[in-house]
Order: structure tokens, then sequence, then C-alpha cells
């Protein structure tokens, strides 16, 4: 029953942490929303900041578990983590919060090194694999590949004011999905040589 328990307050602390951050989230909505209250939580995870840090570590599993079905060839790759981030936007909604308002606060913890380090040991594994250009810095190829197949769901605005489109439309989703696979090919045919 208390896990049961434990993981509805985490569905429902989620969604409220995505929305609002961690200033703006309530407890009192979590508990209200999750049919329990205030002292349950606390006994569960100790605080709010208890609470987010859990929230935190489920993000974490998640995009970890979402790692283990990764296409090895780039421009699948790309397409692969556009629609997950598509069908989870609150992942990227919760980082975002994270990153404006408590970037120095967030732990540094186990499970955002593991994350960050599976993606880096793919896209070390798929140098070679089409579309993966060789040699480029591991690190900055990630945060590149985050941006290709990320920035549009992070900044739905910015898309609107420039295509007209929102993010999820799926005009947009057919032109973004284009314009990755040509990007790709672009990028693999323009090497340097050695």
């Amino acid at each position: 029953m208390a896990k049961k328990s434990k993981a509805r307050i985490l569905d429902v602390a989620v969604a409220e942490f995505a929305a609002h951050g961690f200033a703006g989230a309530r407890v009192s909505r979590i508990a209200s929303a999750s049919s329990t209250n205030k002292q349950l939580i606390y006994y569960y995870f100790g605080s709010k900041e208890g609470l987010y840090q859990a929230v935190l570590e489920r993000v974490y599993d998640e995009v970890l578990e979402a790692e283990k079905a990764v296409p090895r060839d780039l421009e699948h790759d790309l397409l692969y983590w556009m629609d997950f981030h598509n069908a989870h936007p609150y992942l990227l909604r919760l980082l975002e919060w994270d990153g404006l308002s408590r970037a120095h606060a967030t732990r540094n913890g186990r499970k955002p090194r593991r994350m960050w380090k599976a993606s880096l040991d793919r896209i070390d594994k798929n140098r070679g694999v089409p579309g993966w250009p060789p040699g480029f810095h591991g690190a900055q190829t990630l945060i590149a590949c985050l941006a290709l197949a990320t920035w549009p769901i992070a900044f739905p605005q910015v898309c609107r004011q420039i295509t007209g489109l929102d993010p999820d439309d799926p005009r947009f989703l057919r032109d973004r999905r284009k314009f990755i696979g040509e990007f790709v090919q672009n990028l693999s045919s323009r090497r340097p040589s050695a």
C-alpha cells in the first residue's frame, strides 16, 4: 500500500514541479491531487526538497531506461529522442526549472552522472556508424544532439514565432523530421578529409 501511495504522490509531484518549478510548487496541492495529506508526504520524503530530489531521480531513471532502446545511426537517434521528449515534455520542463532556479543547489548525484555517462558511452560506441562524425568531442556532440532533438520542445514559443506552428503540430513534426534527416545526410557527406 505504501509503495502505491508513494508512486501516486510522485506522479502528482512530477506534474506539479514541472508546471511550477521548485519555488512555485505547493506540497498542499500535491497532497490534495494525490488524495493524501502533507504529513504523509513529509513522512515519505522528509521535506519538499526530499520530494523534489525523488522527482528528479525518477526523471533520471526514465532517461536511463530510454537509453536502452536508442537506435545506433545518428538520424534515428535524434528522431528517437525528439519523439521521446515530445511524449514526455515534463522531463525537459523539470530540467529547465532546475537550471533556471536551482542550478547551484541541485545535487550532482550518482544518477545524473550515470545518465549522462550512458549517453556519452553510446556516442563513443557509435563513432563510425552512419551519420556520426568521427573525432568530434563526445560531450560537445551530446550537447549538440540534445539541442537538435529537444530545443523546439523546450522553447515552443520561439518555434511558434518562427514557423507559426506549435512544436507538436503534425506539420511542424513532419518538417522537423525531414530537416533532421537532411541535416545528418549533409553532415555525413561533408566529413573533413584526413
